[in-house]
Parts: C-alpha cells; structure tokens; sequence
C-alpha cells in the first residue's frame, strides 16, 4: 500500500511568521484530513529572503494538531551540524512528545556557509555525521556509554533520555551522492530518495541499500521517495515556475 505525505518547505520572509505558522496548521490539517500519513520539515539557517521554521519545536507543536496514524518527520536535519549528544536529547524529546510518532530523517548537509556560520569544518561533515550516527544509536538505547571517536569523546556517560519507540525512530538518510546512499545502507532504517532522480537511479540506489540492510540482517522494507509537485493554471505554467524556483536552489 503506497502512503503519500507532503513536505513544508521554506516562505518567502514577505510573510511574516505569524502568517507562517497559521498557513501550516490549514496545511497540516488540510493533509490529515485527505488520508496523508506523513508531514515532514526540512532544515536550514541564516537562509537569507526564505524563511524555515525550525523542526524540532514545530514538530513538537503539530503532534497536538494531527491525528494518531500521521507521523512527524525531519526530512531533513543537517545532523554534522550538531553535537550527538544534543541531537539525541532533541529527537529523543520529540519522540516523547509526538508519543512515538517521529522518524527521523538526518543528511549530510550541502551549504558550506552553514557551517562556516556554526564553526564546523565543511569538509569533516561525512565524517562527522558517521560517527553521530553511531554514538546516538548508542545514547538511545544503552545505559552507559564510552566513546572514544575522531570528533567526539564520552567517558561512561549515563543517558538519562531515551525515545519511547524502540529500539529508535526510524531513521531516514536522505542523500545526492552515492556515499550518502551507501550511509543509509550501513546506518539508516530507510532511504529517503530526492526528488529529482531518475526511476533507472532509483533502482540502483535501492539495491545498494537492500545489500547493505542484507549485510546488516536487516528487511528492505517500503522506501520514501520524494516528488516535487507543482499546481497551476497549466502544464506550460507549472513548469515556467518550477523552473524559477529551482533556479534558486
């Protein structure tokens, strides 16, 4: 059974975020109430004339709005942007609130000035997001944890918070590149597959990810796949303005 969802994006800052924040809730509701299972937010800062709500504290505010059978998505964090234990806590407290209705779904990260703005080096983010990934597994499910890594250090740390799902949300890699798929093949729960690719790519992709869950014991289950969708008068000009905005991107 195929389930659709829709994706908040970014406003122009010409609305305010007040006006935002109700055109989300008519959205959102507007969604459930039409059979969507799945609302999702994606991440960025200091994004200059568009404007993003933050996921973690908007997604915690719609689970009082949505129905018990919609999930809440992060799709996606920019999750070499933070420190693991931070972004643990965060996902672990949404997954509380949302009373285990998150997935979360995390990449790598595209903009370099993003991370010039938070000090962290453009260039470590791969490696970064790997040992993350590892470490919040570790701090969702066990009791104390050591960790010695290339980027992060815990001495026999007790967790304090751990996510009502278990053993975790599940997790959504969403990636570009072939590295990225290969992540979510040795990590993640699900591939969350761009919107632009190909159909003969997406096959490609999902086979590296099959392997890899084979590889881990793990089923290949039911895989997002993102579609962009734009509505106007006529095909002609849909694809005049989805061409001017994806010019922008």
């Amino acid at each position: 059974m195929v389930q659709v969802g829709l994706l908040l994006s970014d406003v122009p800052k010409s609305v305010t975020p007040a006006q935002q924040f109700k055109d989300v809730l008519r959205i959102v509701e507007a969604a459930q109430n039409n059979g969507f299972t799945y609302i999702a937010i994606g991440q960025h800062f200091l994004y200059g004339e568009l404007r993003w709500l933050q996921p973690v504290p908007l997604l915690a505010r719609l689970a009082a709005e949505v129905d018990p059978h919609v999930k809440l998505v992060t799709q996606i964090m920019i999750a070499p942007l933070y420190h693991p234990v931070m972004l643990a806590e965060e996902i672990a407290t949404l997954d509380v609130v949302t009373e285990g209705r998150l997935v979360f779904g995390a990449g790598l990260g595209y903009r370099p000035e993003e991370f010039d703005y938070l000090d962290i080096p453009y260039k470590q983010r791969a490696g970064r997001f790997d040992e993350s990934l590892q470490l919040m597994k570790r701090l969702w499910t066990e009791d104390s944890v050591t960790h010695h890594g290339k980027y992060f250090h815990l001495d026999d740390v007790n967790p304090h918070l751990h996510p009502v799902q278990d053993p975790h949300p599940p997790i959504w890699i969403g990636a570009h590149a072939i590295p990225g798929v290969e992540r979510c093949a040795k990590y993640g729960d699900a591939y969350a597959c761009p919107p632009e690719t190909p159909m003969h790519e997406i096959a490609e992709r999902h086979a590296i990810v099959r392997d890899g869950f084979a590889a881990r014991g793990k089923a290949f289950t039911p895989q997002p796949l993102r579609r962009n969708c734009l509505v106007a008068d006529s095909r002609e000009e849909a694809i005049v303005e989805f061409a001017r905005v994806a010019q922008g991107r």
